[in-house]
């Protein structure tokens, strides 16, 4: 199997165009460093097998026949992050078949103050409620620094067996998971959060749903010309 019928089978995904770029530049929410390393990355393309490795690790958020995929790494404690998130949300009522999102988290266990709560989506993930939990931790921000916060967002997304949760987070179960899709993100070059990678190219930032939804409906009209 060649690589172009992989990317055609598993990430047939958005294409990025400089008007994608610009329009980021005109929100100012791209610093000058960011954009650099969006220009080498998109001068490079991520190869399709790394990408196609990274979204079958990561969480699903839509069907896995859906031919476009944005892969997302985020943290729950970034404010862009909670933006893209809503905006993401209503791209997928939009396009219910034909979009997915693939999230993972972006946060070093060794500094990061708040890693239980990536920690415990992984262990709700477990009792099928990461989808419940992930919701949960965008839309209580404020108590995502509590030392307890994460439980609290367990209660939020109604995890049926909360003692196995806390084992599970206590335990740091899934501290190598999230070690290495830090890594893995590192790898490609990701420094900020939220990081987006449509079809092989990192975007950096909450991208306005205009430029997101112009994209999907462009991969679109791509594909019906085939």
């Amino acid at each position: 199997m060649g690589r172009k019928s992989l990317l055609r089978r598993v990430v047939d995904v958005v294409s990025i165009s400089v008007v994608g770029i610009a329009g980021l530049l005109v929100l100012g929410r791209v610093t000058a460093g960011a954009l650099a390393r969006l220009h080498d990355r998109q001068a490079g393309s991520l190869r399709p097998a790394a990408f196609a490795r990274a979204i079958s690790s990561g969480h699903w958020l839509g069907s896995r026949d859906a031919p476009a995929v944005l892969l997302v790494y985020s943290d729950y404690t970034c404010g862009f992050c909670a933006e893209l998130h809503e905006t993401l949300k209503e791209l997928r009522r939009r396009y219910p078949m034909h979009l997915a999102v693939v999230v993972k988290a972006f946060a070093e266990p060794s500094f990061h103050a708040t890693y239980k709560v990536p920690l415990g989506a992984e262990c709700a993930n477990e009792q099928n409620r990461f989808l419940e939990y992930h919701e949960a931790a965008f839309a209580n921000g404020r108590i995502l620094s509590y030392s307890r916060g994460w439980r609290a967002l367990a209660d939020s997304a109604q995890v049926p067996d909360l003692a196995e949760f806390e084992l599970c987070v206590q335990s740091q179960r899934y501290i190598d998971k999230l070690v290495s899709d830090y890594e893995e993100a590192e790898s490609f070059g990701v420094s900020a959060t939220p990081t987006m990678f449509v079809n092989g190219s990192a975007v950096v930032g909450a991208v306005p749903m205009a430029v997101l939804d112009s994209m999907v409906a462009g991969q679109f009209r791509a594909r019906s010309k085939r």
